[in-house]
């Protein structure tokens, strides 16, 4: 398994083999300051084509999907890192052993997780499916069944995923959609329904199917 890795600096250091790092600290809530919002600079858009997509993409996003698409049908994974944080500049961090989105200052900002994601070569690739996790691949974001599917963590390698059949890994698929240098997740087993924030800070990451002002649903993404 290779793990490609931007910028190390802002996202600290990976390691090569899964299992390796300590499990994170659990954020203190009453540490957060949800009054105050990170100053982040939005990153450069441009044009571009990716096979017959048609997208608006930053161009490290071009090069990361450039790679991906040269090693999904290689017998390993090629798994990438980055930072993920909403329109309102809420950042993940896990509580009480969920995600979720809050805004980090000082100390805190080491809370943050870090995601990692892979390409799952089991669905149309002009969709751009991927596979999302955090802790080092070792912890795998699902949707449940149901027609009110909720948002899960559960404890599985995601290389695991990339090998195993198309069926078991449908629920921890999620198609990357991508406008004005933002990007949405839809579920490919629950269509309509997206990965989102809630607007107060600090509350679980979730899905939805009503985007609004209550439920962000567009991100940004960052390599590390």
């Amino acid at each position: 398994m290779q793990i490609h890795n931007h910028n190390t600096e802002n996202c600290g250091l990976i390691h090569e083999s899964f299992g390796s790092l300590k499990e994170p600290q659990q954020a203190q809530p009453h540490l957060l300051q949800a009054s105050l919002e990170p100053t982040r600079q939005k990153p450069a858009v441009q044009s571009i084509r990716i096979g017959r997509i048609r997208t608006m993409c930053d161009s490290w996003m071009l090069e990361l999907l450039g790679k991906a698409a040269e090693e999904k049908f290689g017998s390993h994974a090629a798994v990438f890192k980055a930072r993920i944080w909403d329109i309102n500049q809420k950042s993940l961090y896990l509580q009480n052993d969920e995600l979720v989105a809050g805004y980090l200052q000082g100390p805190n900002l080491a809370l943050e997780e870090k995601i990692y994601w892979i390409y799952n070569r089991a669905f149309d690739q002009e969709k751009l499916p991927i596979i999302l996790s955090i802790q080092d691949g070792r912890r795998c974001l699902a949707c449940s069944s149901g027609t009110r599917p909720t948002l899960q963590l559960e404890r599985i390698n995601i290389t695991d995923l990339y090998k195993g059949a198309k069926e078991e890994s449908t629920r921890f698929t999620f198609f990357l959609y991508s406008k004005d240098g933002r990007w949405r997740l839809e579920s490919v087993a629950h269509p309509g329904w997206f990965l989102c924030t809630s607007a107060r800070a600090n509350e679980p990451l979730s899905l939805t199917k009503i985007p609004g002002p209550t439920q962000v649903v567009d991100f940004y993404f960052q390599p590390c």
